[in-house]
């Protein structure tokens, strides 16, 4: 260790301790003074071991040496921002005259010019002429119904008109609501035999064989077996109503080969 000089407490004296290389060391006073002096060596000696540790201590410590720096430099790109990597980045065509001129070649040519607008506004976009043509194909609410011996081009609204009144008729039992049945069960002689009479008030009719033998009726004719329209036996049945479109007010009779078989009859008006 090299030469030390330690500040006596107490006292205002300097006292140097000198290395002798032998493990020793010498004593020199930093000025002189009268008097007896006692000096404690094991305290004197406690103190300088104190400070023996604590510069070993600091001795120890890295305080950015060669090893810390060379780790920092280790993660540092070799010689950054020199003149060759500026070259590389000089070279780089950052959006210049090149890339811009490609970009350029995508684009259509005068875009949005006077004359492109000029196009967009001659172009007819549901103006007037398109909505008259169309309104004139429409037709106008007054249209008369057209029929089937129109020769000349009608509008939509007088087509419309036509098939509702067409289908007008046809449409009477569908939206006339409810109607009120009667039941009947009519003995079907192996004569013709009256199954409903005639009724001009008549909306719907069902008949259905509740026999072991087979029934056949006629439409405002007498029946006879064998024609007109055959009811199977244990439920075979015919159904007529304005909306299935076989409707008739006319007299309906029966017939059956034994005789004394039960037709069920539903009328309603």
């Amino acid at each position: 260790m090299a030469d030390k000089w330690v500040l006596l407490p107490g006292l205002g004296v300097k006292v140097k301790m000198i290395d002798l290389g032998d493990g020793t060391y010498a004593i020199a006073c930093s000025t002189t003074f009268s008097g007896d002096v006692e000096v404690d060596t094991d305290a004197l000696e406690a103190l300088v071991s104190d400070m023996l540790e604590k510069q070993d201590t600091l001795i120890a410590k890295d305080f950015a040496t060669q090893t810390t720096l060379a780790s920092v430099l280790a993660k540092i790109i070799a010689a950054p921002a020199t003149e060759a990597k500026q070259d590389t980045l000089i070279a780089k065509d950052f959006a210049t005259q090149t890339t811009l001129a490609s970009v350029l070649a995508k684009i259509i040519a005068a875009p949005a010019t006077e004359a492109k607008q000029d196009t967009l506004i001659a172009k007819d976009f549901a103006t007037q002429t398109t909505l008259a043509s169309t309104l004139d194909s429409l037709g106008a609410k007054a249209d008369a119904a057209a029929t089937a011996g129109d020769t000349t081009p009608f509008s939509i609204i007088a087509l419309l008109k036509g098939i509702w009144v067409k289908l007008a008729g046809t449409l009477t039992v569908a939206l006339s609501g409810v109607i009120t049945p009667t039941h009947t069960a009519v003995t079907a002689g192996a004569t013709t035999t009256a199954a409903l009479a005639v009724n001009a008030n008549r909306k719907y009719a069902l008949l259905v064989n509740d026999s072991d033998e087979v029934i056949y009726i006629k439409l405002g004719a007498a029946a006879v077996l064998n024609e007109g329209i055959r009811l199977n036996a244990n439920g075979g049945s015919y159904e007529m109503s304005n909306s299935i479109g076989n409707l008739t007010t006319g007299a309906i009779n029966c017939i059956s080969t034994s005789g004394g078989k039960i037709l069920l009859a539903t009328e309603g008006v």
